[in-house]
């Protein structure tokens, strides 16, 4: 069995504390979401939460996924790194050249 730790909603500063640990615990591997804005207001109701308020604060942090994997990637050895959400939107093919990691479709997975 292969655990994957999702870091949705956790402080950017306790991931660099978080990723050695999970590579020394036998973690497979971590995950990462993606958002580009997150609106002061939303008009519409989000339709995950019962009374359609957002379920994270307004200033949590929503770090780079490529950027986060780069970085934590070269603090551990076994660990690997995927994407819970990515914002295709913003993720153009003219976009990922510009990347330091290549996009998921050009990674081997084992």
């Amino acid at each position: 069995m292969k655990f994957v730790l999702s870091t949705s909603f956790s402080s950017v500063a306790h991931l660099t504390r978080l990723a050695p640990v999970a590579d020394t615990h036998g973690w497979h591997a971590m995950s990462f979401s993606d958002h580009v804005a997150n609106p002061q207001e939303i008009s519409t109701p989000y339709p995950y939460t019962a009374d359609g308020s957002r379920r994270w604060p307004p200033f949590t942090d929503w770090p780079d996924p490529w950027v986060m994997i780069g970085a934590l990637a070269t603090i551990t050895e076994k660990l690997r790194f995927t994407n819970n959400i990515l914002c295709c939107r913003c993720a153009t093919p003219s976009w990922w050249p510009r990347r330091s990691v290549p996009p998921p479709w050009c990674r081997t997975t084992g």
